[in-house]
């Protein structure tokens, strides 16, 4: 049984007469327009033992899917893939649900190869990737080019992931550094946000070699060879010392000569010293690697505290320190650009090395994990996972990922899993509305690099801000109150702007 209407008469027709009408309404409208819902329901009978499942389905189609823009301003129509081998929208349901028991199977054959894999890591570990699996595969989208009715160009397929971009290939985008992302709103001027130049410089350069080396697929980087220098060149200007910007943890606002983001940078000039020597150019290949060195060399004197015991938020602030998440790309591509010693300072308390990082972690944790940094006890559950990657002790690896397990398992909140919450209570950061997020699949690099390397791709990151002057508005769910919010945030640059939430007919304003 089926019926589609207003959400109190349709909820009222099933609870006075305990059936639905197979009945439809016609007044398309908007959610907010008289609550259209849709309904189903199947009478089970009398229930005494498992019975054969059944199945619903809820699909989400839109054609075109979006508007793709490629080289001489040309507009794509692109469009999921699927419409390429199916003549209309009726056999792709039939064949949908006519695969159910197949689908089924291949799912669970994955899901045991997956849990297999991780309880190698720890069964913590294991549980929150056959949670977070699902929302990365339900993050990304392929992409075929539509040529006409029926038409499409199944040579040129691509995959579309909210959140990062990069155009610089076909003359749109005119920085001399990659761009944040594709935005909030694909309407909106003020995006792609280009804040974090170098935070984003470096992702691209970490992920192009990362890609390399697991496929041995050379074709990427000789494509976009020039453009990849180009981003190498300009961290190597900036990055050492950077500006004061954003960086992927920028709802907690800007600031200058971050360590953390210092060194993705250095590790991305030594990946394109990496990327040169595959192409064949050994003098870039060789003049990198000498300035990744030097850097690495430099950047560990300014990010150290005076008593050696932990590297700073920012450079010279000795009672500053952070989760300095980003030492991860070096074990990911093999770079060694870090001493290992310094990893194990992050765990205990001695002269500063990477052993020395893994013990002031180990210090530093609460009772839901490891604060992003000193500043406040907010944390992320990608970059705690991210941390746990590097750290030279097993111990404070599983403490890092048990915290985040501990977070999901709570039973505080009934929001789709988060990535920002408080170390302190697990209480959902609700301003930052991070839930169901893309970057959670960044759990998956401690599978990585306890020798699983290779099976799943890394995919990284940012969060963003509204530019101080500017604004954004639209509108949000929440399962947890079951309304619609109706939001326009004005930029403060940070953390600081002020927000506007609408539910319905009340307004709640926030700081």
């Amino acid at each position: 049984m089926f019926q589609t209407g207003a959400d109190v008469v349709v909820c009222m027709q099933f609870i006075n007469h305990g059936v639905l009408l197979n009945s439809q309404d016609t007044n398309f409208r908007g959610v907010l327009d008289n609550w259209p819902v849709f309904a189903l329901a199947h009478d089970l009978g009398n229930v005494n033992a498992a019975s054969t499942p059944m199945v619903f389905s809820i699909g989400h189609a839109r054609d075109p899917a979006i508007k793709y823009i490629a080289a001489n301003n040309v507009q794509q129509q692109r469009s999921s893939v699927f419409w390429a081998h199916y003549l209309d929208f009726n056999t792709v349901i039939s064949t949908f649900l006519g695969d159910y028991s197949n689908a089924l199977t291949r799912a669970n054959a994955f899901d045991t190869r997956v849990s297999e894999d991780a309880t190698q890591v720890s069964s913590d570990y294991a549980v929150l990737v056959a949670l977070l699996i699902r929302q990365a595969f339900g993050a990304t989208e392929l992409m075929v080019q539509k040529l006409g009715p029926g038409s499409y160009d199944t040579s040129d397929i691509m995959m579309f992931i909210k959140e990062i971009s990069s155009d610089g290939v076909t003359g749109q985008y005119p920085n001399a550094w990659a761009a944040h992302d594709v935005g909030m709103s694909f309407s909106c001027t003020h995006y792609p946000i280009t804040l974090g130049h170098n935070d984003e410089c470096g992702n691209m350069l970490i992920m192009a070699l990362s890609y390399t080396q697991r496929t041995n697929d050379t074709a990427l980087i000789h494509t976009y060879y020039n453009l990849l220098d180009g981003w190498a060149q300009f961290l190597v200007q900036n990055m050492l010392s950077p500006p004061d910007q954003h960086s992927a943890d920028s709802a907690l606002g800007s600031l200058a000569n971050q360590t953390n983001l210092a060194i993705k940078g250095i590790i991305g000039i030594r990946a394109m010293s990496e990327i040169a020597d595959i192409v064949g150019d050994n003098a870039k290949s060789s003049n990198y690697n000498s300035i990744a060195s030097t850097y690495a060399q430099e950047w560990q004197t300014l990010a150290t505290s005076a008593d050696g015991t932990h590297l700073t938020l920012t450079y010279g602030n000795d009672s500053s320190w952070g989760l300095t998440y980003n030492l991860y790309a070096d074990k990911l591509l093999g770079t060694n650009i870090v001493p290992e010693l310094l990893y194990s300072l992050l765990s205990s308390r001695r002269a500063w090395d990477i052993n020395s990082e893994t013990k002031w972690y180990s210090a530093h944790t609460n009772s839901y994990g490891v604060p992003l940094d000193s500043r406040q006890t907010l944390s992320k559950s990608d970059w705690q996972i991210w941390a746990a990657a590097f750290v030279t002790d097993n111990t404070v690896r599983d403490s890092l990922i048990g915290a985040v397990r501990k977070y999901a398992a709570n039973g505080q909140s009934t929001q789709p899993f988060p990535d920002a919450y408080d170390t302190l209570q697990a209480r959902f950061v609700v301003e930052l509305f991070y839930r169901t997020r893309r970057p959670l699949a960044a759990r998956f690099v401690v599978k990585q690099h306890h020798q699983f390397r290779g099976r799943y791709t890394d995919l990284i990151s940012g969060v963003k801000p509204i530019p101080a002057g500017e604004s954004e508005c639209g509108t949000l769910y929440s399962w947890e109150e079951n309304v619609v919010y109706e939001y326009f945030w004005r930029g403060g640059g940070s953390f600081g702007g002020s927000l506007s939430v609408q539910l319905k007919r009340a307004t709640i304003r926030f700081g």
